[in-house]
């Protein structure tokens, strides 16, 4: 069984490689495309079109994989979130491609300083948020968004002050996957920049690492050990 996968992105400037998808070669209208740049996956040229409309990405992007059976349930997916405003990434657990919900992401909407729950959609007109959920944050202050499964529930924790914290802070409730994401095994990320009028390219957003790893017990709980292997959390000890 495999128990955990490590992104840490330490390759040539380029495609993303090592079995990813970005979402953009299925519908490069929908999302924009992501690139390698010193070591961070970017959007190299941010859509500036309104957001959450049918016939433009408005500023979005996504990738993902496939990782297998191992991955179905009792698993959690993190990234470390750049943390700057109004910058916006997460994981992207249960990737289903052609289901209208496409995947379940939370991002923190600095302007209301929430954190916004839900489905990104398959298209950005799809976008569904089921929560919101008001979560304290300083700008600048790097830290890691994990959303974990069941199989047929979520929740979302973050970390409660940087990267370099074990402590994870629940936001919001348990919920339902829905019926067209439940066994799901392509896993990911996302992340947006429409909440910057500018829309500039090649925002470090989604920071190293990416990480993916099996859990145990009630994992909707905070009193469970969420790093079993003491794997640094900022990555240096991880490998892929």
């Amino acid at each position: 069984m495999t128990k955990e996968f490590i992104e840490m992105w330490e390759r040539e400037d380029g495609e993303l490689g090592n079995g990813w998808i970005d979402a953009y070669y299925e519908n490069p209208k929908w999302w924009d495309q992501f690139k390698l740049v010193n070591g961070v996956p970017v959007t190299i040229n941010p859509d500036r079109g309104l957001i959450c409309q049918n016939y433009c990405s408005g500023a979005r992007a996504a990738f993902y994989r496939e990782f297998g059976p191992d991955f179905k349930s009792n698993f959690a997916a993190s990234v470390v979130w750049c943390g700057v405003r109004p910058y916006e990434g997460t994981p992207l657990i249960h990737v289903n491609p052609e289901d209208d919900d496409f995947g379940i992401g939370a991002w923190y909407l600095s302007i209301i300083s929430t954190m916004l729950i839900g489905f990104v959609g398959r298209s950005p007109d799809k976008l569904r948020i089921i929560d919101t959920v008001p979560v304290d944050h300083i700008s600048g202050l790097k830290r890691r968004i994990e959303i974990r499964s069941t199989g047929d529930e979520f929740s979302v924790w973050i970390s409660k002050t940087d990267i370099r914290d074990d402590a994870m802070m629940k936001v919001g409730r348990t919920y339902k996957i829905p019926a067209g994401l439940i066994g799901a095994t392509k896993h990911g990320a996302a992340l947006d920049i429409n909440q910057d009028y500018n829309r500039p390219a090649n925002v470090p957003i989604l920071l190293p690492p990416y990480r993916i790893y099996k859990m145990e017990g009630n994992i909707h709980e905070e009193n469970i050990e969420r790093n079993p292997r003491g794997v640094g959390l900022d990555g240096k000890l991880g490998s892929i």
